[in-house]
């Protein structure tokens, strides 16, 4: 049998024997886009930068420049650098833009009109170097990946503000840290706009050799002194590049907001959809580097064994964390808000002594009690909440 094929109006197929010719309408064929249509999955190399999750506040009031830490929304940190007297308040919203529920923000609570040299004011995301050895950040490498930063922004005060990234060095001498920063400019008061900045492969120094350890730092300045302002944008070099572009005081007046969500950063020069992961999987990811356990009245903490009647052990575990962690406990008693061991019948001792952590590692640690009067010896002892408590498990970097 010979089978004609019609390149013009259709491919021959055969049905029962019979060739037959199946026409494809033009207006059928079409070339799919494939970032708007599909998930490329796993590049967003920020975590939780839709600010979904927020295990320790959802707001907090006058944090001055020397409060660094982490605030509201998981791994976004505040860093302040001087002697400012600026405060700012920092919440995590439900304003944000179509296709985001949260963004964070800072607004101003103190005012601080006139910087002076040494004054900066920052938010940043630490990113572990395990995480970032495909971008081949290593010395005079020519196969460097550029990178891409993008995020969603709204302030009322318009203008130049700046961004940057700061890599950390695997070793001091002339292989040091190195940092490269752009500006992006706000144009109107009060409007979520979508910025992309995208920045060159780091090939002045080698990253971090440590995989849990610091690799690279995203952040974005809210104020900065002149002297680390006016370097060379995209470029790698030492601290004058910190904050290129940076014009915006944001602390000038106490009507001055800034908030930022949807944060981006990926391997290539072109900014794709950000990739939205859910609820449980940026808790997940986040708890690598904090944990808040939280209890209610009368929950059983962790069951543990008293060894004598003034001491008692259990174990605890937790979310594996990049490093063994620092671990807080809410304070030892019988009153609200307290924790206690138990006598193996189940109420309290005639006193709670009190707790210690022992042994912590990247999965669990030991809760010592000590100094207690009138625990069961050698009988289980749970140790038991009264009223609303929690326990806090740190290894941010």
């Amino acid at each position: 049998m010979s089978v004609t094929i019609n390149g013009t109006t259709g491919i021959d197929t055969i049905q029962d024997g019979i060739v037959t010719t199946a026409k494809i309408a033009a207006d059928a064929v079409t070339t799919p886009k494939i970032a708007d249509t599909v998930n490329l999955g796993r590049r967003n190399l920020i975590i939780n930068g839709a600010m979904q999750v927020a295990q320790r506040y959802t707001s907090v009031t006058e944090v001055n420049y020397s409060d660094d830490g982490y605030w509201t929304a998981d791994r976004w940190k505040n860093i302040g650098t001087g002697t400012t007297s600026a405060k700012v308040n920092i919440s995590q919203e439900t304003d944000a833009p179509s296709g985001f529920k949260y963004s964070t923000k800072f607004a101003v609570h103190t005012t601080d009109t006139a910087i002076i040299t040494g004054e900066s004011w920052r938010v940043e995301q630490h990113i572990e170097a395990g995480n970032l050895r495909h971008l081949n950040w290593t010395l005079s490498n020519t196969d460097a990946k550029e990178v891409t930063l993008s995020f969603w922004v709204k302030s009322n005060k318009t203008g130049s503000w700046s961004v940057g990234l700061y890599m950390d060095s695997t070793s001091g001498g002339t292989d040091t840290n190195k940092e490269n920063s752009q500006s992006y400019t706000i144009n109107s008061a009060g409007t979520w706009e979508y910025k992309t900045l995208t920045f060159s492969g780091n090939t002045s120094t080698n990253m971090n050799s440590v995989d849990n350890d610091h690799g690279l730092r995203v952040w974005f300045h809210l104020m900065a002194s002149s002297d680390i302002t006016t370097g060379t944008a995209n470029t790698w070099a030492g601290s004058e590049n910190r904050a290129i572009g940076q014009s915006i005081n944001l602390f000038d007046d106490a009507a001055n907001y800034w908030q930022f969500t949807g944060v981006q950063l990926e391997v290539g020069d072109t900014a794709t959809p950000f990739e939205h992961r859910s609820y449980g999987e940026e808790l997940e990811l986040c708890k690598r580097y904090f944990e808040k356990i939280n209890y209610v009245n009368t929950e059983f903490v962790a069951l543990g064994v008293s060894n004598l009647t003034t001491a008692s052990n259990a174990s605890l575990s937790y979310t594996e964390k990049r490093v063994a962690p620092t671990i807080n406990l809410p304070n030892a008693g019988q009153g609200s808000g307290n924790i206690s061991y138990l006598t193996s019948t189940g109420g309290y001792p005639s006193a709670t002594g009190d707790h210690s952590i022992q042994v912590a590692n990247t999965k669990q640690c030991r809760i010592y009690g000590f100094s207690y009067t009138g625990l069961t010896a050698g009988g289980p002892s749970f140790l038991y909440s009264t009223g609303t408590t929690s326990i806090s498990i740190d290894a941010e970097l």
